[in-house]
Order: C-alpha cells, then structure tokens, then sequence
C-alpha cells in the first residue's frame, strides 16, 4: 500500500497500532510503501517527536486497491467492503450547461477521485478531504485549486442535458505563461479539449478567462482535468452550448464578459430610462437577462432587458444617434425604432463561442473600460481591439 507522508520533508516511520511495531522505518520520502495485513491498524508518526501521529482506519480488504482520505492529510489504500469508490461531490452530478467549481472534484479519495503528488492547501473548512484548495479572492469568493503540477488530476461527474458541443470557459490564474496547462479528458482518456494554454495573468490571485470546446455524449458521465504542466490556479469552468444555430431570438441570456467573468446587468434593477448597463456578479437575476430581438435591420438586434420588457428598455449607447465617439457609455432606454441606430447592435461570432458586439451608429464594439474585471464598471463602446474586455458569451 502506498501512503503519503502528511509532513513533506520530515523523517517519519510507520508502525503497527497494535503491537508498536515498525513496519517502515525512519524516512524522510514523500511516498511510504507500507506492508499491511487485513484487521490491523497502523500509525504514520513524527521520529523527531512521537506523539505527531497520525492514525490508519482498520484494514476490512486483503489489498490496496483503492483510496481513502482519512482527516484530509493522510491517503491509505484500501480494499474489498471497507473501500471507498468515486461519487460526485455532494452527491449530484454537476449540470451542464452550468458552472462546475473546480473544489468540488469527486470524492474517493487519492488514486480515484483525484491525484495530486503533495498535501499543500487542504481548505477541510469547505470538504473534509479538501486537497490542494485554498480561499480565493476572484469575484464571488469560494476556494480555487492550486499547486498544479505536472501529472496531477481532478476528477468530476457530470450530467449533460444534450448531446453537443460545448464552450468552456475556465477561470484561471498564473503568475507566468504556462504552454500547455492542462487539458479535459473523458473517463476513456481522450483529450476532448486539446492543450490549454494559459497567459500570465501577473499573480496567483489575479484571474482571467480562457476557452476550450469539448464535444460531449449526453447524460451522466466523468470528466477529468489533467494537470499537463503547473504554475496555474483554477476556481471553475462553466460549460456553455456551441450549437450551430446562433441566436436565439426567443431566448433570454446572461451576457458574461470573458475578461471579467461578470455579468452585463441593469444597475440596481431599474426599469427606467438611463440605467447604466454595468458589470456585476451573476446571480441570474431579470436584471442580467436580455433578449436578442429581431429587427428590420438586417443582422442588427434590439438588446432588450427582461426586467424592463414592459417599459421597452434594452442597450442605448448614451447619447444618442450622433454619439460615435471611444467611451461613449452604455445604459438602457425606451427602443424608439430602428431610425435610433445607438439602439441596434449586431451580434459577431468569435472563436470559442463568444461573441462581440458592435453599435449600429458607430461600428465601436461593447467594452468593458480598462480591461477592469471590477464589479459595477459601466460598460462603454470603443475601438475595437480583439481583446477579452470585449469578448462576451451568451449564457441561458
């Protein structure tokens, strides 16, 4: 059996908690080969201090075949009755479309739910087993999963509405460039999303957007995160459908900014003319759900809010038709008709599923000001530059 030492770097020995006596002398290896015996219960110990135990639960199989994490530190492999087989976290599989939190990887312990080859940020506060997690400051709180390496993994049990192809978008975080980060894998081990590359975003805190497509079966099934190379961070991946139709014009959506993550809504819910249009954290409100309505202008949209349907409020460059001008700033007012172009925005495909959207009047594309990622920002229009402040993907 094969148990990890819970104190990286420190001289540790493993005896049995029956006789005391030692089956794995002192070492200081990160791996501890263990020879176990059905019935018997063992301890993982400090040399340097002996009362820095650790305890094994009693072995019920004959082998070490599967895993178990036991307090959130130590890893022991068990097998037969007393093993612990792979479930979703908390018990459901996670939805898709929707967002999958990367700290809520499967349960079952080391070698089946996951594989990482350190115990760093345990973060027990959110899961008992909580491996390599820690508190994140990105927008909406929770934990992210760090101390990526080379060779590590997560596992996570899904369900898909329908069969497809789907956009993910990963939030992620990394000091430095990293080529190749990590790729998603079905439970056969195809790369369904090829190499993910992730640019430095200047910080372990400092979050970003990046996109992949991943072609799904529908129904229950288990998608793994391979850590192909680390200096990354992770707080969550959320799965939107590809699908050839484009827009649907009878359909509401969340429109979420790649840069920042957040939402376009209408400040303080307000059904009134001049309401900024800003940048919040989704919370699915009517507020941050807008239509795509058809006009007689072909290829151009009414941007409608479904808050505000009845008072006929939807996206308005602040100024009116002869506002053209970088940082003219987006609100929403009363549709007047296609004559009031600053009122008529076409919808641009771009890569990954994303779309940019640009102002009748002006040509200018939806912007959010200075890349912020911060929440309450107006959105403005501005030269469009190709960038992720930009780029927005439509969520139903």
């Amino acid at each position: 059996m094969s148990v990890r030492n819970p104190w990286s770097g420190q001289q540790v020995e493993v005896v049995n908690g029956s006789s005391g006596a030692v089956v794995v002398s002192p070492t200081t290896a990160a791996t501890l080969s263990v020879p176990v015996t059905a019935g018997s219960s063992y301890l993982v110990e400090q040399t340097s201090s002996l009362t820095t135990s650790l305890a094994f639960a009693q072995l019920t199989g004959t082998q070490a075949t599967a895993y178990k994490s036991l307090g959130g530190v130590v890893q022991i492999g068990i097998a037969g009755s007393g093993g612990s087989s792979e479930a979703p976290y908390g018990g459901t599989a996670a939805a898709i479309p929707g967002t999958v939190q990367a700290e809520n990887y499967d349960t079952g312990g080391q070698g089946v739910a996951y594989d990482f080859s350190s115990v760093n940020g345990t973060g027990t506060g959110y899961r008992s087993d909580g491996v390599d997690l820690e508190t994140t400051s990105d927008t909406g709180g929770g934990y992210d999963l760090g101390w990526t390496a080379t060779g590590q993994w997560t596992k996570y049990t899904v369900n898909v509405a329908t069969a497809g192809t789907y956009t993910v978008a990963l939030r992620v975080a990394a000091p430095n460039a990293v080529t190749d980060a990590l790729h998603i894998a079905n439970s056969s081990g195809t790369n369904l999303s090829g190499d993910v590359n992730i640019a430095s975003t200047g910080g372990w805190q400092t979050w970003t957007t990046v996109n992949a497509t991943v072609t799904l079966p529908a129904g229950t099934q288990t998608l793994t995160v391979d850590q192909d190379n680390g200096g990354w961070n992770l707080n969550y991946l959320t799965f939107a459908s590809s699908g050839s139709g484009g827009i649907n014009t009878s359909a509401w959506y969340e429109v979420v900014n790649q840069n920042s993550g957040l939402c376009a809504s209408a400040a303080g819910g307000s059904t009134a003319n001049s309401t900024a249009v800003e940048q919040l954290a989704c919370t699915g409100a009517t507020s941050q759900r807008w239509q795509f309505a058809p006009t007689s202008v072909s290829g151009y949209y009414e941007v409608v809010n479904e808050n505000s349907q009845s008072e006929g409020e939807s996206w308005n460059i602040t100024g009116g038709v002869g506002a053209t001008a970088s940082g003219d700033l987006l609100q929403t007012w009363n549709y007047g008709g296609t004559g009031n172009t600053n009122a008529l925005f076409a919808a641009n495909p771009q890569t990954g599923g994303y779309y940019t959207f640009t102002a009748d009047n002006s040509g200018l594309c939806i912007d959010t000001p200075s890349a912020s990622t911060a929440s309450g920002v107006q959105l403005q229009q501005y030269t469009c530059n190709g960038t992720a402040a930009q780029s927005f993907q439509l969520v139903q």
